[in-house]
């Protein structure tokens, strides 16, 4: 579930319609499932309000110099290109495929643009904070590296629409796959 109240409302809903089934039945907000399930596991997140992570961006793109492109153009980028894919290092980004965003972007475009990333993961790491994708990730490569820790059977997830690739690469993580373990 992505947001906290709609797995409220569901939660509500499936008690009275599952009876003593209910018992088998875990209905989460995936961030705060997250959250929890990671503190279980011994880390324990400092998630970045929205202010936070908007001061961390302009700090980083003043401190680059970078000039000639707007904050939000910046964090789109960030989101739809590294974030997306996976990105991780500068020369991932400078071979990434980037089909369909509307300003295109040279070799000199994306190590400036890098310098950015950079600096802007410099700030949130000096401030000790996170984002919401870091904490999906992290929750994802931990069921990835401890497969016996996979804590459902299967999962159904409603308002698909609401999740980024990262949110998704966790939901795979989240059950073993096999018949019936995904429904969206």
């Amino acid at each position: 579930m992505f947001t906290a109240n709609l797995a409220t409302s569901i939660e509500d809903n499936l008690r009275k319609l599952c009876g003593d089934e209910f018992q088998r039945i875990e209905v989460n907000h995936l961030h705060q499932w997250s959250v929890r399930f990671m503190s279980d596991h011994g880390t324990v997140f400092n998630v970045a309000t929205p202010d936070e992570l908007t001061d961390c961006w302009d700090q980083a793109i003043l401190q680059s110099g970078i000039t000639g492109r707007n904050v939000r153009f910046i964090r789109t980028e960030w989101e739809s290109i590294v974030q997306a894919l996976g990105i991780t290092s500068r020369d991932e980004f400078l071979q990434a495929d980037r089909r369909g965003r509307p300003v295109p972007l040279n070799r000199t475009d994306r190590a400036e643009l890098w310098k950015v990333f950079e600096l802007f993961q410099d700030k949130l790491h000096e401030q000790g904070k996170v984002d919401w994708t870091g904490v999906v990730k992290t929750t994802r490569e931990f069921l990835e590296n401890n497969p016996g820790d996979c804590p459902f059977r299967s999962v159904i997830v409603d308002e698909a629409q609401d999740f980024g690739p990262e949110e998704w690469r966790l939901v795979r993580a989240l059950a073993p796959e096999g018949p019936n373990d995904l429904l969206l």
